[in-house]
C-alpha cells in the first residue's frame, strides 16, 4: 500500500510576500485600505471604568430574620415547635426594615429582612389559628362532659 496522497502532486511553498503586498495570485486592495496599526497602550494605572457602582454594605441583622423566618416557617412545617420562632423572625425584620428606612446612608439586606417579616407574619397568624383551634377542642371537649 502506498501512503502518498492521491489527490496529485503538493505544490511547491510560495514565499511569503514581504509586508504591503498581496501574495502571488490575490488582487492587491484598492489604495487607502492599508491595515492600521494597534493603538497605543493605555498609561499604567488606568483601568476600565466599572458598569456598575459596587453594592452598598448589608445590614448585620437582615439575614438574622431570615434565618429565624426559615427556621420559623420550615421547621414548623415539620415538627411545629419551632413556629413558636415566628414573633422573632417578625420583630427582627420589622426592626431591620424600619433602620435601613432610617439610615442616612444606603443599606443592602431589605429583600432578606422583608423575607424574614413576612415569613415571621405568616408563622405567627399560623400560631394564632393554632391556640385558636386548641381553645375550641378545649371548650368543645369541655361541654360535652356537662351533658
Amino acid at each position: 500500500m502506498n501512503d502518498a496522497p492521491q489527490n496529485g502532486p503538493i505544490p511547491p511553498e510560495q514565499p511569503t510576500p514581504p509586508p504591503g503586498q498581496a501574495p502571488a495570485g490575490w488582487q492587491a486592495p484598492p489604495p487607502g485600505y492599508t491595515q492600521q496599526p494597534w493603538p497605543a497602550a493605555p498609561p499604567p494605572g488606568w483601568g476600565y471604568p466599572t458598569p456598575f457602582p459596587p453594592p452598598p454594605p448589608t445590614h448585620q441583622d437582615s439575614n438574622t430574620a431570615l434565618i429565624w423566618g426559615i427556621v420559623a416557617l420550615f421547621g414548623g412545617m415539620s415538627f411545629c415547635l419551632p413556629l413558636l420562632a415566628s414573633p422573632f423572625a417578625l420583630y427582627y425584620g420589622r426592626r431591620v426594615v424600619r433602620e435601613i428606612n432610617e439610615s442616612p446612608q444606603p443599606l443592602g439586606g431589605m429583600s432578606e429582612a422583608k423575607a424574614g417579616y413576612v415569613m415571621g407574619l405568616i408563622g405567627t397568624i399560623l400560631i394564632g389559628i393554632a391556640v385558636a383551634l386548641v381553645l375550641f377542642f378545649l371548650a368543645l371537649s369541655a361541654s360535652q362532659r356537662q351533658v
